[in-house]
């Protein structure tokens, strides 16, 4: 087996089951484990950081790496390390297209500090993404900004809508963002430069850890950049097809412990 320095995962269909939990004794075990090997272990994740933390006891996240909004925003614990922030006119463009010409697609805005969603949005749908950011702010109009930098908005759009989207803000704005499937069929859109795997590429680097040294696992498009970046990049048995075409590790499915199967392989001593 490879020496393994840095675990990278994400969480919605990945890490997590369809109850949106995880195996928290066999976590903790395999946990005890990383510590004791030095390995560096990461959260990478297109929801927001408070609610990725709100997942781990509080001795366990203070060892943890969060890579939030796809890597946007990074903490270790519970301290801010760095971020990654779209520009002020292209965000105000982005926002411009998509409520001109998708105005019943619900948006959020995240920023750093908070997300941020408009007032008129159903009842059913602030509820719905209220389990992804837990700290969200309703605001009468996105464009009014607040006290906050911004690091990526996400799109709740129809599945026979979602593809083509995709492709027309690639074509409208891919000079500076990156739009990518999440999530069934949401759209997240970041900075050109900002993904998972920029994220654990720096992560890594100021670690002195080598892609041969990472182990990673994911389910859907915006995992793609990280599945590519480590050596031993995974694409769960229920990821998106996009993700399994480009790497030849599948993990047993989310709801299999997948995450953890493959894990315990590389790295549990007998």
């Amino acid at each position: 087996m490879p020496t393994i320095k840095l675990i990278a995962t994400d969480m919605d269909g990945t890490f997590l089951n369809s109850n949106k939990d995880y195996d928290r004794k066999r976590f903790n075990r395999i946990f005890q484990q990383l510590q004791a090997q030095d390995i560096t272990f990461v959260v990478a994740s297109g929801n927001q950081v408070a609610q990725l933390q709100s997942f781990f006891p509080e001795d366990i996240r203070s060892n943890i790496i969060f890579a939030g909004d796809n890597g946007g925003v990074i903490y270790h614990g519970e301290e801010f390390i760095d971020a990654a922030h779209i520009n002020h006119d292209t965000l105000t463009a982005l926002i411009n297209y998509v409520e001109t010409n998708y105005p019943h697609v619900p948006i959020v805005l995240s920023g750093v500090n908070n997300g941020y969603i408009r007032t008129d949005n159903s009842d059913a749908y602030k509820e719905n993404i209220a389990h992804y950011f837990h700290k969200l702010i309703e605001v009468d109009d996105l464009q009014t900004f607040q006290e906050d930098h911004y690091v990526k908005l996400t799109l709740e759009t129809p599945s026979e809508l979602c593809r083509n989207l995709i492709a027309e803000l690639n074509e409208q704005f891919g000079d500076q963002l990156n739009a990518v499937i999440t999530n069934g069929d949401n759209i997240d859109i970041n900075p050109i430069d900002s993904n998972k795997g920029v994220a654990i590429k720096n992560i890594a680097q100021k670690r002195n850890i080598s892609p041969d040294e990472i182990l990673a696992f994911g389910d859907s498009g915006n995992d793609l950049e990280m599945i590519q970046y480590a050596t031993y990049g995974y694409a769960m048995t229920n990821a998106y097809q996009d993700l399994k075409n480009i790497t030849h590790l599948i993990a047993p499915s989310n709801d299999n412990n997948g995450v953890l199967e493959i894990v315990e392989e590389y790295i549990i001593k007998i």
